[in-house]
């Protein structure tokens, strides 16, 4: 399955085979849930073909390019969700939010607070301390984006992973539709 037309506010994520990749997927899991899947999560900003239209994801600093770009002849697997419930002008305050962080510096310190909580059973304590909105990670950009126009992922927006995420999307196919199965692209 594959639509090769994206647009604004699909979700993507992505599964990596690094050694880094590994451990955000080992953190991610809870205690008693299935192994992680996804480690990685981005948002579509614009409209097109997947080798035009911009996405913005929280690398080393949040940019924008293509999926394409990215992860075309890469070992990442990619999957892509549609929102099915949103409006235009929903749209268009989850991707001003999402643009908005363009440029800002990683939250390599939210790691480490994604970290500890995993070893208080994914409590969010942790994570409540580093709730800084400058320093974004993946889930980060994608929670707070669609929290703007007052949805969520079934948690605190300063709490979502890309497994979080990864899990609303898929058991709420009325609000969500795969558009691309992790797959390479």
């Amino acid at each position: 399955m594959y639509d090769k037309i994206l647009q604004p506010c699909d979700i993507f994520f992505t599964h990596g085979e690094k050694l880094l990749s590994k451990l955000i997927r080992l953190g991610e899991t809870s205690q008693g849930e299935e192994k992680t899947i996804v480690n990685h999560v981005g948002i579509v900003t614009g409209f097109g073909p997947i080798d035009f239209a911009d996405v913005v994801e929280a690398l080393t600093h949040v940019v924008k390019h293509t999926i394409y770009s990215q992860y075309h002849n890469k070992k990442d697997k990619v999957a892509i969700y549609r929102p099915i419930n949103l409006n235009s002008e929903q749209k268009h305050i989850i991707t001003n939010k999402a643009n908005s962080y363009v440029g800002d510096t990683y939250g390599f310190f939210k790691i480490g607070m994604h970290m500890l909580d995993y070893f208080t059973g994914k409590h969010y304590f942790f994570r409540k301390l580093a709730n800084n909105d400058n320093y974004p990670i993946c889930s980060w950009v994608v929670a707070h984006s669609y929290k703007a126009a007052g949805f969520d992922f079934g948690c605190e927006s300063g709490m979502a992973d890309p497994d979080d995420i990864w899990d609303f999307v898929l058991k709420n196919p009325d609000k969500y539709k795969c558009t691309l199965e992790l797959s390479n692209i």
